[in-house]
């Protein structure tokens, strides 16, 4: 009887985890909550490593400085970094762009962008976002994981001009890109992480930044990627 609790209680766990992050199709909506986050799942991953922290994903300044001042170069990025990066890049370098494509987008993930959007628009300019599975978002019987409350915000984002927002119909784009960039210096990271909080704070990810002058073969390189799929 009590192991048969133990797991009834990890299954709970598990379904609350998926349908908070897959979202509401069936007509429920649950509100972000790390009660919910269930991170280890055997005793020895327990005993080794507690759950993140916020003084863990904190702004590493030396670490920030140091690929924001990259030369031509490329850096795996630590583990749980690829949401600061990304917010300490577009405040510090002056970005005037923010192209994202990524597989999936939710909720949790564009809120913690959400001040790179207002960031990019004082600059003058709006953030772009590529999401694959916006691609079936009027079926009713596909299963593209675009929940109401992302759908909310995204309507919510386009209203503000924040951002524009596109999506790849051909087939289902499942890749993972994300494009900064000032009047000197363009900063690429591709990897493996999704627009969402799990992705950004809670996921094993690996991803990779290129730091590159402006039109340089590089740059133009994926700018013309990017501009393609577009």
């Amino acid at each position: 009887d009590i192991l048969a609790c133990i797991f009834q209680a990890l299954s709970t766990f598990r379904v609350v985890n998926f349908i908070s992050e897959c979202g509401s199709q069936f007509g429920i909506n649950l509100q972000d909550n790390d009660f919910f986050t269930l991170k280890h799942w055997n005793s020895n991953d327990i005993q080794k490593n507690s759950p993140v922290s916020i003084q863990q994903i904190a702004i590493n300044e030396k670490y920030i400085e140091e690929i924001i001042n990259l030369d031509n170069n490329i850096r795996i990025l630590n583990e749980h970094s690829i949401e600061n990066v990304i917010n300490e890049i577009i405040h510090r370098t002056k970005s005037n762009c923010l192209y994202c494509a990524v597989g999936f987008a939710f909720k949790s993930g564009l809120t913690l962008l959400s001040s790179a959007f207002t960031k990019i628009q004082e600059n003058g300019h709006k953030a772009e976002i590529i999401v694959g599975s916006l691609q079936n978002y009027d079926n009713s019987i596909s299963n593209n994981r675009i929940d109401k409350q992302t759908v909310i915000l995204l309507n919510s984002l386009l209203s503000q001009n924040l951002i524009s927002l596109y999506t790849y119909k051909p087939s289902f784009y499942h890749g993972k890109f994300y494009y900064m960039c000032n009047r000197d210096k363009a900063y690429i990271i591709t990897g493996s992480t999704n627009i969402s909080k799990s992705a950004f704070r809670s996921n094993l990810e690996l991803d990779v930044i290129y730091v590159t002058d402006r039109n340089s073969t590089l740059d133009n390189q994926f700018r013309d990627w990017y501009s393609s799929l577009k």
